[in-house]
């Protein structure tokens, strides 16, 4: 080989390692193990959307599971459709007016929104009107919970449906085995091929399981006073739909736990969803290669969330293994 061959040669190891720093710099650099907001006490906005104070008394004596219903004012017959179901279940029940996310101000969502955050996460896309104001209904569930006497809150859209002698009898099952969970979906997508652990199989059918990918969907959810206030804590801002959001728990600290049932209980009518039909997510419009590097970051910020997700809750699966 020549001299300048050599010279070439040596000069490309070179440029490859420099590249491959720069490019690990700038996978380090993707945020996607804390993506929210610091943490508040309350989101400034609660009055905006019907809760005018929030009982932020942590210690006052709570006791039995109270049913909160979500449903737009506009669609009052899925509510009379849901209702019968709820009544069976014999809990105490409220219907809460949905927010619906095409009244909301441009001054509000631009305040509100995340576009970083949330741009990162949907390969450049904006938020649609409905999963804001999807988002802002269970912000509002979770105020009006605290600010109830329950110790825990199932909280259903008004698609929901149940077998309620079988759903009440799990209920019972889930608040017996307390210390396993903070937030538990009841519902569980029909195509989900996730991985999970099994932390409590149940004599019927039903296990409370540890999820290691995530699942989607809030159709049907228990919570607890501890999972209420966390959530609330970094509401102040909107990043990712609910479903997401309620998912990434170790961001909330307290070693928060989110679990769910296989199979699940509480199943999604077939129609039209009631976000979709408010507003669609806007993809980016971009140019071809502002796109193309927009979703490799986006692809680099699932790919370190999907590890963290792993492995914190392969973390909170072994600790609860050595407590009990």
């Amino acid at each position: 080989m020549s001299n300048s061959g050599y010279f070439c040669v040596k000069l490309l190891k070179k440029l490859s390692i420099i590249l491959f720093f720069l490019f690990f710099a700038w996978f380090l650099s993707i945020r996607s193990v804390f993506l929210f907001s610091d943490s508040v006490r309350a989101p400034s906005y609660l009055p905006n959307i019907g809760v005018p104070f929030l009982d932020e008394d942590s210690k006052k004596k709570c006791s039995g599971i109270s049913v909160f219903v979500i449903n737009l004012d506009k669609d009052i017959h899925r509510y009379h459709d849901i209702l019968p179901l709820v009544q069976t279940l014999g809990f105490p029940f409220s219907r809460v007016s949905g927010v619906i996310g095409k009244t909301l101000s441009k001054s509000f969502v631009e305040k509100f929104v995340d576009k970083h955050g949330y741009k990162l996460a949907f390969n450049g896309a904006t938020p649609g009107a409905g999963e804001l104001g999807c988002f802002l209904s269970h912000v509002k569930v979770w105020a009006l919970f605290l600010n109830s006497n329950s110790e825990f809150a199932l909280i259903l859209e008004d698609d929901a449906t149940f077998d309620p002698v079988n759903l009440e009898s799990v209920l019972k099952e889930l608040i017996k085995f307390r210390h396993q969970w903070d937030i538990c979906s009841l519902f569980l997508p029909p195509r989900f091929s996730g991985s999970f652990f099994c932390i409590k199989k149940f004599s019927f059918s039903q296990s409370i399981v540890r999820f290691l990918t995530e699942t989607s969907g809030t159709v049907g959810m228990l919570v607890n006073r501890n999972a209420a206030r966390a959530l609330l804590s970094k509401a102040q801002r909107y990043v990712l739909p609910v479903d997401h959001y309620v998912q990434r728990t170790w961001e909330f600290g307290n070693s928060l736990q989110f679990a769910g049932l296989v199979p699940g209980l509480v199943t999604e009518k077939e129609g039209d969803s009631a976000i979709e039909l408010q507003g669609r997510r806007e993809r980016a419009k971009k140019t071809f290669c502002f796109n193309q590097l927009q979703r490799i970051r986006s692809q680099i910020f699932h790919l370190k969330s999907s590890i963290v997700y792993y492995m914190y809750n392969v973390y909170l699966t072994l600790m609860g293994k050595f407590r009990s």
